[in-house]
């Protein structure tokens, strides 16, 4: 069952790449910021579903909602990440 979730995963985010590159007129079939910007949403939707699931009380679907608007909203902050090795105590 994982192996045919992932397989449908990867062809959902396939088409959805496709779709993008015939509506923004892209036409460069190695252009990865299609595929890129579909992993970006789906990971974040990812996040949105971690967060919703670990509510307390039972969670709505304007719950779910609110919980992707704010983990797209984190997107750009997260492509500009820096960050330094810790240090040691």
């Amino acid at each position: 069952m994982d192996a045919h979730g992932l397989r449908f995963c990867q062809d959902t985010s396939r088409a959805a790449a496709e779709l993008l590159r015939r509506r923004f007129g892209l036409a460069d079939p190695a252009d990865l910021r299609p595929r890129l910007a579909v992993d970006l949403l789906v990971a974040a939707f990812h996040c949105a579903l971690d967060a919703w699931t670990s509510s307390p009380g039972t969670p709505t679907r304007g719950d779910l909602a609110t919980h992707l608007r704010t983990a797209c909203a984190a997107l750009p902050a997260s492509l500009s990440l820096t960050v330094a090795p810790a240090t040691e105590p």
